[in-house]
């Protein structure tokens, strides 16, 4: 085993794990009275590890050109592997030509860098651009500059998520504008323009001098406060639309960089399943979907709507896949399953 690994901090494995199955629960609808608003913090709060851990590296190489180039083809591996995988059921789900070619490898592409093609992988393409931007951003403006550049186009994207039905739709100009932009480019909410706030803050961190442990209680003050506050804001919002889950809150940009910065003040530990668990929450994040389609199939057909069945299903499919990738990965003629995570 490496000396990397061994001195991994296995709290940011957990962590990740945790999230992963919180997409899940996103997606399978689960207890969503009870789990939201936090179940919207987990796409966040991804950006910033991977962007923190990224950045991290970038601080202490020589040649930070290679490691954002080792970060974006890794990436971008995982994208084909899933991609290859998947294809069958993407272009079911997807129906990129069913009218016609042309305009399915149109869509295709635009699903490819701007929304997803097979499901979730948005997210993928999203930390992949806003990494680029970021990265080139930087070399003209301060890490501060661009959190609150990024910060104000986040908030257009809070008000285009949460808020557009409420007031912004009934403006005929902007209605139309936005109507405009998400058929060409798809809303802006799962695509790379809502990375690049969480990837500027990632970046802060990684750039920022470590707290003392004194200042915990801080932290952790804050983030109640917070937290209350994106409650409030939920709940507003759901007596006003009706709506439980949107993708977007204003008060997640406070909320999650606290929640981060609290986590990172945890003592750093290490376990040996902390590198498995970091590979088994990638393969639950690609793999939970397909799952999930196929448990509600399942239940349509016996006219059943019991979203903790699907989700134990999904979770259960998607931890036997893991386990066979972490075992069949290790034999010679295997070896490329390294790219599921």
């Amino acid at each position: 085993m490496s000396t990397e690994n061994r001195t991994s901090n296995s709290v940011f494995d957990i962590v990740k794990l945790i999230l992963a199955l919180m997409v899940a629960a996103i997606h399978a609808s689960l207890f969503p009275e009870v789990l939201y608003p936090w179940l919207r913090i987990a796409v966040p709060l991804f950006f910033i590890l991977s962007s923190y851990f990224l950045f991290l590296k970038v601080n202490a190489s020589a040649d930070k050109r290679s490691v954002i180039k080792r970060y974006i083809v890794r990436n971008l591996r995982l994208y084909a592997f899933y991609f290859i995988l998947l294809l069958p059921y993407t272009i079911y789900v997807r129906d990129w030509f069913a009218e016609g070619v042309g305009k399915g490898l149109l869509l295709l592409l635009r699903d490819f860098f701007f929304a997803s093609t097979f499901p979730a992988s948005w997210y993928i393409m999203a930390s992949v651009i806003a990494v680029v931007l970021i990265s080139f951003a930087s070399k003209y403006l301060s890490g501060r500059a661009l959190c609150r550049i990024t910060f104000l186009l986040y908030l257009l994207i809070a008000f285009r998520s949460a808020y557009y039905h409420l007031y912004f739709d009934k403006i005929p100009i902007l209605s139309s504008a936005v109507n405009a932009y998400d058929q060409i480019f798809t809303p802006a909410y799962t695509s790379f323009p809502v990375a690049l706030f969480w990837v500027a803050v990632g970046k802060r961190f990684a750039e920022a001098r470590e707290r003392t442990d004194g200042l915990f209680w801080r932290k952790a003050v804050l983030l109640v406060l917070s937290g209350a506050g994106l409650w409030l804001e939920w709940n507003f919002v759901r007596i006003k639309t009706g709506r439980l889950n949107y993708d977007c809150y204003l008060m997640l940009a406070l909320f999650v960089p606290v929640l981060f910065d609290l986590i990172r003040s945890i003592p750093a530990k290490y376990y040996a399943a902390g590198p498995n668990l970091r590979k088994i929450s990638t393969v639950i994040y690609t793999t939970h979907m397909p799952f999930l389609t196929v448990a509600s199939a399942l239940l349509r057909r016996m006219q059943i709507a019991y979203p903790l069945f699907c989700y134990t299903f999904a979770v259960c499919g998607c931890l036997v896949t893991s386990l066979l990738i972490l075992h069949f990965e290790k034999k010679p003629y295997l070896r490329w399953l390294k790219y599921a995570h």
